[in-house]
């Protein structure tokens, strides 16, 4: 799993994090969930060639059958698994399921698909299927190098109107594109529900709640909810299988470490402080990475709002501060927002980070976009971060070691790409 105007970026990034810490239509079906896939530490079934396994993703299922495949989507925010949200039954092209099953039908191997947000381009380049994509919405915020360059041919059209979190599909364009499957993000807020218009004109529509996953290999896990569609499983698997790999062998960098520094996170907004729940995502990639969050109490997975100054008051005095703010690029933008900030240790110490470390040409931030394929760099920016002695080599890239005063933009994809991506090793960057 963007931003328009400096206000209007604010807002998004803010949602978007409290969302993180994102043919023919039929009903759906009650499916029970396969129980044996939801932890990667219990007994896995023997994996058939061609099929995947979901081991860390939380938020989606794929199961096998004679002639079709059945991918379910969880309602987020509620236990692991426990509520299906949408049902996607799938067929070779030409073919009908049995009429016993029951879900959206969708013909595979999909060979046009329509995106809603940027954040979703990486799972395409991990599958070497990026050429599939033929329209998404705020299309200017892309990061991805070979999406940039099919937009700009226009071999991908622009399919929003509006901006930010509201933007819309237009349902007009989409119908001059033909496109087999539209992947968006789940939403329960009708503002945001941009998807709502596309489905009623007859598309499948596919949400997906990526940014939902507690942990950043569940979120990477995604990649193979979008290999469903496309029959790329295999690939899909052999990618993951490498990332998981790299990892683990950067958590096995910090097993030794005995000082675990404490880390505050979010920054105030109107009042108030969005916390990370402590069993979330950001606090998943912080003990991860050998540090101590000071929400890590907190029984929450995702993020909630409390009182600035009780976040004050936790937050004080932990060894380093990790801000979420697009207008952060300083130490004095940061106190310029709030004087008391000067109080914090981490202000004292110089030991603030922003996640504004990597942005692309149109201005996308790349952490929304990036991380999803590459969760072992990120955890290395965040072993950097905490433990420079861990990675001394490491140059940070998504996040930005906030100077006393701004020098100028973050680091900016500036120049436009010569046509293909840097791929090694079957790896994005």
């Amino acid at each position: 799993m963007e931003k328009r105007i400096r206000k209007t970026v604010q807002i998004l990034c803010l949602v978007i994090l409290l969302l993180w810490s994102i043919g023919c239509t039929g009903p759906s079906t009650e499916t029970s969930p396969d129980s044996e896939k939801t932890d990667a530490a219990k007994t896995e079934p023997t994996q058939v060639s061609g099929q995947c396994r979901v081991r860390y993703a939380k938020g989606f299922t794929v199961t096998y059958h004679d002639g079709y495949k059945v991918v379910t989507v969880f309602e987020p925010g509620r236990a692991a698994r426990s509520k299906e949200m949408s049902t996607f039954v799938l067929v070779p092209r030409g073919t009908r399921p049995p009429d016993a099953v029951k879900g959206t039908v969708v013909e595979t191997p999909v060979q046009r698909v329509v995106l809603r947000s940027a954040s979703h381009v990486p799972f395409f380049s991990m599958l070497g299927l990026t050429d599939r994509i033929k329209g998404i919405a705020q299309g200017k915020y892309v990061n991805d190098p070979e999406a940039r360059r099919l937009i700009r041919q226009g071999r991908i059209a622009e399919v929003g109107v509006g901006s930010g979190m509201t933007a819309q599909f237009n349902v007009e364009r989409l119908l001059t594109l033909h496109p087999d499957l539209v992947l968006t993000w789940w939403t329960n807020n009708p503002a945001y529900a941009g998807h709502i218009k596309a489905k009623e004109a007859g598309f499948p529509v596919a949400l997906m709640a990526d940014y939902e996953e507690h942990t950043p290999l569940g979120k990477t896990e995604w990649v193979k909810f979008v290999a469903a569609f496309f029959d790329a499983e295999a690939e899909a698997e052999r990618v993951f299988d490498d990332l998981e790999k790299r990892y683990v062998a950067m958590l096995k960098k910090v097993e030794a470490v005995r000082l675990r520094p404490t880390v505050m996170y979010g920054n105030s907004y109107q009042g108030s402080w969005y916390v990370a729940g402590g069993k979330s995502y950001f606090a998943n990639l912080v003990r991860d990475a050998g540090g101590d969050y000071i929400w890590g109490d907190d029984e929450g997975t995702g993020s909630k709002p409390v009182n600035a100054e009780t976040a004050v008051a936790r937050g004080r005095n932990a060894d380093y501060w990790l801000t979420q703010n697009q207008n952060h690029l300083s130490l004095a933008s940061v106190l310029a927002e709030d004087n008391r900030y000067r109080l914090f240790r981490a202000f004292q110490t110089g030991h603030i980070y922003s996640n504004n470390g990597k942005v692309g040409p149109g201005g996308g931030n790349d952490y929304y976009q990036g991380t999803a394929a590459r969760p072992d760099l990120l955890l290395a920016d965040m072993i950097a971060i905490l433990h420079p002695e861990v990675l001394p080599g490491h140059k940070l890239i998504w996040h930005l070691h906030l100077p006393a005063t701004a020098s100028g933009s973050p680091k900016a994809e500036g120049k436009e790409e010569k046509g293909t991506n840097q791929k090694k090793n079957g790896l994005w960057f």
